[in-house]
C-alpha cells in the first residue's frame, strides 16, 4: 500500500495545519491598529508596554493521539495495556494570569480550581497586581496592553 501511494502515485503524508479563522475585517482592524501604534508611539515607548494574557491549564493534561501507539494483535488485547485513554467530560482546570514586558515576566496569579475570570476578579485581583508589577518592572509610566476578553471590556472595568 505504501509503495503504491508513494512510489506510483507520488503522494506523501502531511500534517493538517490548524489556523485561526480570521475574517477580512479582523485583518483590516489589525492593520489599522499596527499603523496607529507606529504613528502614535515613539520608539522608546515600545519598551514600556506591559502585555497581559490568561491561560487555562486542564488537570487531564494534553493528550496527542498521534504520539501514542500500542502494538497488539487485537483491540481487546490492546485495551488493558493503554489502548484506551479516558478523558473527563468536564475536567478540572486552573487559570493562570501572567504579564510580560521587555524587562521580563511578572509573578503569575494562579486562580483556584474552577474559578474563572470575571470583571469583579479583574478589578479586585488582577488590576492592582498588574499596576504593582508594571511599576516594579517598567517604572511609574507604562502602557497596559490588554486583549478584548469580556472581563477587560466590561463597563465596570473601563471606568
Amino acid at each position: 500500500m505504501r509503495r503504491v501511494i508513494q512510489d506510483d502515485l507520488h503522494l506523501h503524508a502531511s500534517h493538517v495545519t490548524i489556523q485561526p479563522n480570521i475574517q477580512d475585517d479582523h485583518k483590516q482592524r489589525r492593520k489599522s491598529f499596527a499603523y496607529w501604534v507606529r504613528k502614535s508611539l515613539r520608539k522608546k515607548d515600545h519598551g514600556l508596554i506591559l502585555f497581559i494574557d490568561e491561560k487555562y491549564f486542564g488537570m487531564d493534561g494534553i493528550y496527542n493521539r498521534q504520539n501514542d501507539r500500542v502494538y497488539a494483535s487485537s483491540c481487546q488485547e490492546a485495551d488493558p495495556h493503554g489502548g484506551i485513554h479516558r478523558l473527563s467530560k468536564f475536567p478540572k482546570r486552573i487559570m493562570v494570569w501572567l504579564d510580560a514586558c521587555k524587562e521580563g515576566l511578572t509573578t503569575p496569579i494562579i486562580f483556584k480550581p474552577g474559578e474563572t475570570l470575571t470583571h469583579k476578579n479583574y478589578i479586585d485581583i488582577v488590576l492592582p497586581r498588574a499596576l504593582a508589577e508594571g511599576q516594579r518592572l517598567l517604572g511609574e509610566v507604562f502602557i497596559y496592553q490588554q486583549d478584548n476578553a469580556i472581563p477587560h471590556t466590561h463597563k465596570d472595568s473601563l471606568t
